[in-house]
């Protein structure tokens, strides 16, 4: 849902206004209206819908109200009670908001409505005069309601098992990392600082004996701040992750970083593990890198990095790959071509060490929606095929990730 209320911003969707001409002619339910207006764009969002309600109860067929209301929920997080709305606006006269039925869609969607979706990404698509990222956007959708329909039809087998509680607990546990002898699974766990509000990111460790024995955490590595993503290399022996600079630009003690969050690695030296070390600016940069992934050949690394932006954002999440040459330097970090990469978002990235098999996560490619996980598998020239969605319901409307 988060990513309707993106598009909703992105789009311009409403730009609700007071304005001279109403589609009804009652004055005081126009006042309370345009009184609602100003408590909304105030964020007064309780004072907004009261005075909206006062409006409906005077004139049932007030489309603007009806579509303030809808408004008023989405930034209130309140899905259900913003469809109803929109759906009253829209029962009263289809015509008069267009991008209304891309709205719809949009919720649909989000929810594993796919029919329903569809339909309202047709009818969007009827009128000429939208927006054409708006146009755009219900286009690809309704490539992914196709897709969904026929996933659901035809289902892979999938039957998930709890790893039990030595390692899952009340607490997140993800990006779990697995040995290829399957005996020692590492991941993030986040947990509650005492006194606060505040949470942390730390590493843990978990063997296989029988059962999955109480994850410890990995007190070489883990500081006051987060750290996360990790990956351990297929033999066990290396160990890369994420640290992300604080509010002072710290990666945390004796860690230097170029900027945002960056990926440092550390090597098993008996039972502990080195003081970790930044990668080098072959693969940081200023920017934001996560999430490493490192082939069992010993050469090759594969991670994301996105953009960051000013307001702390993370843009253009894509797939980059960076390899040792043979004097041991990582090479100049090169982003996996289109076939892997979309304009949307790429993630969770991992090599199977086959090292010929892709996984990752993407909202770009034909999926369920949110964001599905896919694989790519090497070409014999090279290149990585284009990507298989691992089908439903693996894959379902909300988003799978961290493979």
């Amino acid at each position: 849902m988060r990513h309707f209320l993106l598009l909703l911003f992105a789009f311009s969707a409403l730009a609700l206004t007071a304005q001279d001409e109403y589609t009804i002619d009652d004055r005081k339910a126009i006042k309370n209206y345009e009184v609602a207006l100003q408590a909304f764009n105030a964020r007064a969002y309780t004072d907004a819908l009261r005075r909206l309600n006062d409006a409906l109860a005077r004139e049932t067929d007030f489309i603007e109200a009806h579509l303030l209301k809808f408004e008023v929920y989405i930034e209130k997080g309140v899905f259900d009670k913003a469809e109803e709305s929109l759906l009253q606006a829209l029962a009263i006269d289809p015509d008069f908001f267009p991008n209304g039925h891309f709205f719809l869609g949009e919720l649909k969607f989000s929810n594993g409505d796919y029919t329903t979706a569809k339909v309202a990404y047709e009818k969007f698509l009827t009128y000429r005069r939208t927006n054409p990222n708006m146009q755009d956007e219900a286009g690809r959708k309704l490539t992914d309601c196709d897709f969904a329909l026929d996933a659901m039809q035809n289902p892979v087998p999938f039957d998930p098992i709890n790893l039990g509680p030595g390692v899952n607990t009340e607490h997140p546990e993800y990006f779990a990392s697995l040995t290829t002898d399957d005996r020692t699974l590492i991941f993030t766990r986040r947990l509650p600082v005492g006194g606060t509000d505040s949470e942390q990111e730390d590493f843990y460790r978990s063997e296989y004996k029988d059962a999955w024995h109480p994850a410890v955490p990995m007190e070489d590595i883990n500081t006051a701040g987060n750290e996360g993503a990790p990956f351990i290399s297929p033999d066990g022996q290396l160990f890369f992750f994420v640290a992300c600079a604080d509010n002072i630009g710290s990666y945390g003690p004796d860690r230097k970083g170029y900027g945002s969050c960056d990926i440092f690695y550390s090597t098993k030296q008996g039972n502990r593990w080195s003081r970790p070390q930044n990668l080098g600016d072959n693969i940081n940069s200023p920017h934001w890198e996560t999430q490493p992934s490192f082939s069992s050949d010993g050469r090759t690394l594969y991670f994301v990095r996105g953009v960051k932006l000013r307001s702390g954002m993370v843009r253009q999440e894509d797939i980059w790959t960076s390899r040792l040459d043979d004097m041991g330097q990582w090479t100049q970090a090169e982003r996996l071509s289109e076939v892997i990469n979309t304009p949307q978002k790429e993630s969770s990235v991992l090599i199977h060490p086959d090292g010929q098999t892709l996984y990752f996560t993407s909202n770009g490619h034909p999926g369920m929606g949110g964001e599905d996980i896919y694989l790519s598998r090497k070409q014999e020239d090279g290149t990585w095929g284009t990507p298989v969605n691992l089908g439903y319901p693996l894959n379902t409307h909300g988003n799978e990730n961290s493979i």
